[in-house]
């Protein structure tokens, strides 16, 4: 039995059961046979688990009806589950994780997951999910992940999250998701991670993100946006981690970055990006990484850097395997040249290489040769 003299036991229950049930349908090492798991690893306690209920790569058409109420983890992914009829979990009130993902399931209603009280945890990647209807979760109320991954879901709504209050990380990653409409995510007020990678996102509105007060994480790569609207992310006073790589950006505008007053790392990789203004970084008052390689710079302006507060600043302008780089003039660049003598700046390391600055005018940045005074630069010709 738990020591009773633990004031957060069911907290920490919580957590381990997250921990497990994620290795064990994200990971697929679970076996085939009912299992019996420990606490050991979340709390170095030697209470037992409940046991998980098992149905694996089955071939099952549907849920099966003997799943025993007094358990926690219920994986059934990579069957042939094409629905999820109203009640179909009804009696399972103590079932903390479920995983349900590779199966065929097409259609989820409001009524899918009643009963659910106690989850905190649903799986239903690597399926056919093509919308979600308002209140569909709305009976998930103490679930903290969600995983949605690998759907055909194309739009999403304010109702889509009804009732997630207390999520913590939503992945919606590759599905077809075009546009993000007016506070769509207002509802996950304690949302700390928001995957939305691999869509087909073109628009976002000043108010796409609003309510998202306790994110951390937003990943918006590989999309379609081709610009950033003033003021998108400032509702996003904790975001730590922005990425918007890979998408179809040219021009950046100041105020786009308004709000993002926590903002640790910037990725603006494999964009469009021609030139950035003064004042781009000025509301980035945290900011410690930036990284802009695959764009169509040539030049940065050293004053764009120089109201951030934090050094050095680590930067990663260019990856020399790549195709697709910048054009940098080395000669505009003298200014970076003796920040980085100073310790300044410095270049951000990725698997044995450095993100330093590749010249497209010839030589090579190693030997590039700068007076002291070059430290002010001269201005790129695009201010």
């Amino acid at each position: 039995m738990a020591p009773t003299n633990n004031t957060n036991t069911g907290d920490q229950d919580t957590w381990c059961f997250v921990f497990i049930s994620e290795t064990l349908f994200l990971f697929f090492l679970v076996p085939s046979t009912e299992v019996v798991c420990t606490k050991e690893a979340c709390t170095n306690r030697n209470a037992v688990f409940p046991r998980a209920f098992i149905r694996k790569f089955c071939d099952l058409r549907e849920v099966p009806k003997d799943i025993p109420s007094e358990y926690r983890i219920i994986i059934l992914q990579g069957n042939s589950i094409s629905s999820l009829p109203n009640g179909v979990f009804r009696y399972l009130t103590k079932v903390k994780s479920m995983a349900l993902g590779q199966n065929g399931i097409t259609d989820i209603n409001t009524e899918s997951f009643t009963g659910l009280k106690s989850l905190v945890m649903l799986g239903l990647q690597s399926n056919y999910i093509s919308s979600l209807p308002d209140g569909v979760f709305r009976h998930l109320m103490q679930c903290r992940v969600l995983h949605l991954e690998r759907n055909r879901i194309s739009s999403i709504t304010t109702g889509s999250f009804t009732g997630l209050k207390s999520l913590e990380k939503l992945y919606l990653g590759f599905n077809l998701v075009s546009s993000l409409s007016h506070g769509v995510f207002s509802h996950l007020i304690h949302c700390k991670k928001l995957y939305l990678g691999r869509n087909r996102i073109s628009s976002m509105s000043t108010h796409s993100f609003i309510g998202l007060r306790s994110l951390e994480e937003l990943y918006l790569q590989t999309n379609m946006l081709t610009y950033l609207p003033i003021g998108v992310f400032s509702h996003l006073s904790s975001c730590k981690i922005l990425n918007v790589d890979v998408n179809r950006i040219t021009t950046i505008t100041v105020g786009s970055f308004a709000g993002l007053l926590n903002l640790l790392e910037l990725y603006l990789g494999y964009n469009r990006i021609t030139s950035l203004p003064h004042g781009v970084f000025d509301d980035l008052v945290s900011i410690k990484l930036i990284e802009l390689p695959g764009n169509q710079l040539t030049c940065l302006n050293r004053v764009i850097f120089s109201k951030l507060p934090h050094s050095p600043l680590t930067l990663w302008l260019s990856y020399p395997h790549s195709k697709v780089r910048n054009q940098w003039n080395c000669s505009l660049l003298c200014w970076l040249k003796q920040e980085e003598k100073h310790g300044t700046i410095r270049w951000n390391e990725k698997n044995g290489y450095s993100g330093h600055v590749i010249c497209f005018s010839g030589g090579s940045w190693d030997s590039l040769q700068c007076a002291e005074q070059g430290r002010w630069g001269l201005l790129c010709d695009y201010f």
